[in-house]
C-alpha cells in the first residue's frame, strides 16, 4: 500500500493537503486484514465481507483499484480433478477445460463488477499469476501425495483464458 501511496504523491494525482486515502480491502477469510490495517495510520482502511466476485463497493465509487495473484481462486470448483490436487498439474484435458470456463467465466464477472465501481477515468491494476508452459506440469506431482488434505479448497489456474490472436 505504501508503495501505491508514494507512487500517486509522485504523479501529483494526490495531494494528501487536499485529500484523504480510503481504502477497502478484500480477501480470503482466513487472511489476517485487521493486523495489516492497525498498523498503518497513512490511509484510512476497512475491509469488506463480499467476495471479489460479486460487486465489493457502489457504483462509480472507486478511483484507483489494485489487485495482486488472487484472481487464481475460483468462485467455485466446477469439478473433482482425478489425476492431480491441482489444475495445473492435471493431464485430464476435460477437466482442465472444466477449469478454464469456470476461471474465464469469475474473470468476466470481476471485470463486470470492478466496471461498475470504478468513476469515469478510473484505474485498474491486476496482477496475474500465470504459467506459459502448458507441458511444465512435473512439478505440483509431490501434491498428489497430500491430495485429502487439500482436495476440497478452491485451486489455481493457468493458461490463457481466450484463445491466442495472431
Amino acid at each position: 500500500m505504501q508503495f501505491i501511496i508514494a507512487a500517486l504523491k509522485e504523479t501529483k494525482i494526490f495531494d494528501e493537503n487536499k485529500q484523504q486515502i480510503f481504502v477497502v480491502r478484500n480477501a480470503l477469510s482466513t487472511n489476517d486484514l485487521f493486523e495489516v490495517l492497525a498498523n498503518n495510520r497513512s490511509y484510512y482502511g476497512v475491509t469488506s465481507g463480499r467476495s471479489f466476485y460479486e460487486q465489493c463497493l457502489p457504483s462509480n465509487s472507486l478511483a484507483f483499484g489494485y489487485t495482486s495473484t488472487l484472481l487464481h481462486w475460483l468462485s467455485t470448483k466446477p469439478c473433482n480433478l482425478s489425476d492431480q490436487c491441482l489444475v495445473h498439474g492435471s493431464r485430464n484435458e476435460s477437466e482442465i477445460n472444466e477449469f478454464e470456463q469456470q476461471a474465464a467465466l469469475d474473470y468476466a464477472h470481476f471485470l463486470e463488477y470492478r466496471s461498475r465501481e470504478l468513476v469515469h477515468g478510473g484505474v485498474l491494476v491486476l496482477v496475474i499469476l500465470a504459467n506459459s508452459e502448458k507441458d511444465n506440469r512435473d512439478h505440483v506431482d509431490p501434491c498428489n501425495k497430500n491430495r485429502m488434505k487439500i482436495g476440497g479448497f478452491a485451486v489455481p489456474v493457468t493458461g490463457s483464458l481466450y484463445p491466442q490472436e495472431g
